[in-house]
């Protein structure tokens, strides 16, 4: 095993958390021959080095656990972006042996994760193929790294045990963090960034038992997340409700992931929604924007749809209606009427329009 390979084994275990260290590298690797102490040395002190130039702004980007007898990166690092031959012919693997089994990812995420990884094998592939076209026939979604990410094994972790954590958040709006004590119970993707829902622990007496209500969770983006601490604290015998408690109902009227008002009771609001637009018509038959969309009238010939959808106001709905307001119209309810009107005086009365 060459210096390279064995670098790459060495960033390899790191990333995947397996905590490699000088006495326990050849017990997982196990390459055959074991591997020199004084060899071993040299490998890390050259990945150190590897990592440090490319993370220039981090310190200490390759770290020791005492606790863990071994190294780890200090976030979600790497020393080699480039897939060598054999990470890519485990990936054509991988992709070959789902071929045929399309039908086991189900759902639109499914399918996407399948498709993705597919495109990143092929991708990949072509990089190193002198005779294929001289351009990717695929092009992958590359908005950046999704912050916060670094968390999330953790978490799931977390999630999984019933177990809190103590939290470092900073909001946009602040320049220091607040620190909270809290039971993660989900994560959601949306919009390229990952949000997780939590029940807070703040007035929490250590002993009564905690009856979880969907409205008094409290959503945290990834990407504001300064720090996780674990607190090993389980709470499945703490929760009185834990059967009956689903935290997905958090989201089954909001469009997005911020909901407002929950001090209250929210209010339901069943919107109806016409449009006679052929693009907006064609949109919303192959794409339902919620699942609580229901189509009331569709008339092909005209290209016309009426439908409803049952939400709370949010910004995130005043977004979409501004988005789409030019070829889909909202109807009916004055109240709602009115709360969008509202919202458009108010950009009109910012340019002075």
């Amino acid at each position: 095993m060459t210096q390279t390979d064995r670098l790459r084994k060495w960033d390899e275990l790191i990333r995947q958390k397996r905590y490699p260290g000088i006495q326990n590298y050849n017990e997982l690797v196990q390459s055959g021959s074991p591997i020199a102490e004084r060899t071993l040395e040299k490998d890390i002190s050259k990945l150190k080095a590897i990592v440090r130039n490319k993370y220039p702004d981090e310190k200490q980007p390759v770290r020791f656990s005492r606790q863990k007898g071994g190294y780890y990166y200090a976030a979600e690092y790497a020393a080699f972006n480039d897939f060598d031959r054999k990470d890519m012919r485990s990936l054509l693997d991988i992709c070959r042996s789902l071929h045929g089994y399309e039908h086991l990812f189900s759902g639109n995420e499914g399918q996407n994760i399948l498709y993705k990884l597919k495109a990143l094998a092929k991708e990949k592939n072509l990089e190193n193929d002198m005779d294929s076209i001289h351009w990717r026939p695929v092009v992958l979604n590359k908005e950046g790294r999704m912050e916060g990410q670094e968390h999330f094994d953790d978490l799931v972790s977390c999630i999984e045990q019933l177990q809190s954590i103590d939290l470092h958040y900073l909001p946009f709006e602040r320049k220091s963090y607040t620190s909270y004590r809290v039971l993660p119970v989900l994560l959601k993707e949306w919009q390229n960034c990952w949000y997780m829902l939590a029940y807070p622990l703040k007035d929490w007496d250590g002993k009564s038992k905690i009856y979880l209500r969907v409205n008094d969770l409290k959503v945290f983006g990834l990407n504001r997340v300064v720090r996780v601490l674990q607190q090993g604290q389980h709470f499945r015998d703490h929760i009185a409700n834990l059967k009956n408690f689903n935290p997905h109902k958090y989201f089954e009227h909001a469009f997005g992931i911020f909901r407002t008002n929950l001090d209250a009771a929210p209010t339901v609001y069943q919107l109806k929604l016409e449009t006679a637009d052929l693009w907006m018509y064609g949109y919303l038959k192959k794409t339902p924007i919620h699942p609580t969309f229901n189509i009331v009238e569709d008339d092909p010939e005209r290209n016309y749809i009426r439908f409803t959808i049952d939400l709370e106001w949010s910004p995130e709905l005043t977004g979409f209606l501004l988005q789409f307001s030019p070829r889909l119209k909202l109807i009916g309810n004055k109240e709602v009427l009115s709360k969008f009107k509202s919202c458009i005086t108010s950009i009109t009365n910012l340019y002075d329009l």
